[in-house]
């Protein structure tokens, strides 16, 4: 965190004396650049696809485990409010980003993530690369042992466990480790740009157990496990079948206003979600038949 807010920081006040003389840069050189589209991405899709992206924040299966592994109370409350402070860090990543836009011209698309390193190799001397170097390698190591970790836990127990009900799970998920490490080396050093849409796909996915997990920290659940269940069946499998057809807002509800056919198809899943799952609950649910007192009839 210390190396990426310091080169958020230096970085374009190396190359452009300010930030503001950083985006004044980008903007004459590459006009529009900075600027939200106006097609099937404009600010509507921006704003669903963060809120997405807020509420998904917590339904990761690692970030489960984190919370899982709290000793106490208190430490379950600061998570709460430290991990979202993470997020505030990406506006450094986006300002080293700009600067590589005019600093580092002309780099191939297949070279694009190469363009910090390149802007620290001409900005700083080897001892402060070196530390960034070692950042980058502990940043990239530690959420990605986590994730390496829950991924192959969740197949060995999810996927391997119900086939082969007697196998030694500790040992599938070991397995699992390297299979994932592989598979997510290949997509990186082949189609970097995939992981982005993959990423906000997951996204999407995970928001799905939001309403369940809301309400269930409620002191009266109106839930229960039928609807919850439904509810997260019904928006997967939207999500599913609009992705798959690559269809939009606007293609589904043609009826909405402009603004809202730019949502993200979370958005309209998570809308399926909420209704699918009151509505089966309300199904599913059976008042407890009266308990007669003593001595009537």
């Amino acid at each position: 965190m210390v190396v990426v807010g310091f080169l958020g920081i230096y970085l374009p006040l190396h190359y452009f004396g300010s930030i503001g003389d950083l985006f004044a840069a980008v903007e004459a050189a590459r006009p529009q650049f900075a600027t939200l589209h106006t097609d099937n991405l404009g600010v509507s899709w921006y704003i669903s696809t963060v809120v997405i992206s807020t509420l998904g924040f917590y339904m990761w299966p690692h970030l489960f485990a984190a919370t899982f592994s709290a000793r106490k109370e208190s430490t379950f409350k600061k998570n709460a409010v430290v991990f979202p402070l993470y997020q505030l860090f990406l506006l450094f990543v986006f300002f080293v980003g700009f600067a590589a836009v005019l600093a580092v011209p002309g780099l191939p698309a297949g070279q694009t993530d190469l363009s910090l390193l390149r802007l620290a190799k001409e900005s700083l001397p080897p001892v402060v690369i070196g530390l960034v170097g070692a950042g980058g390698l502990l940043a990239a190591l530690v959420p990605g042992a986590m994730l390496l970790n829950t991924t192959s836990a969740l197949i060995a127990n999810n996927v391997y466990k119900p086939l082969r009900p007697g196998a030694d799970i500790r040992r599938a998920a070991q397995l699992a480790v390297p299979c994932v490490g592989a598979v997510t080396i290949y997509l990186a050093l082949n189609d970097g740009a995939a992981i982005v849409n993959l990423l906000l796909l997951a996204y999407a996915l995970v928001t799905q157990l939001t309403p369940a997990l809301l309400l269930s920290l409620l002191r009266r659940n109106p839930v229960n496990h039928w609807g919850a269940s439904a509810g997260m069946l019904a928006g997967t499998g939207a999500i599913a079948y609009l992705t798959v057809n690559g269809l939009t807002a606007a293609d589904v509800a043609p009826f909405l206003p402009p603004v809202l056919q730019q949502l993200n198809v979370g958005v309209l899943a998570l809308v399926i979600n909420l209704a699918v799952l009151a509505l089966v609950t309300l199904a599913t649910n059976r008042r407890a038949p009266a308990i007669s007192s003593p001595g009537t009839a």
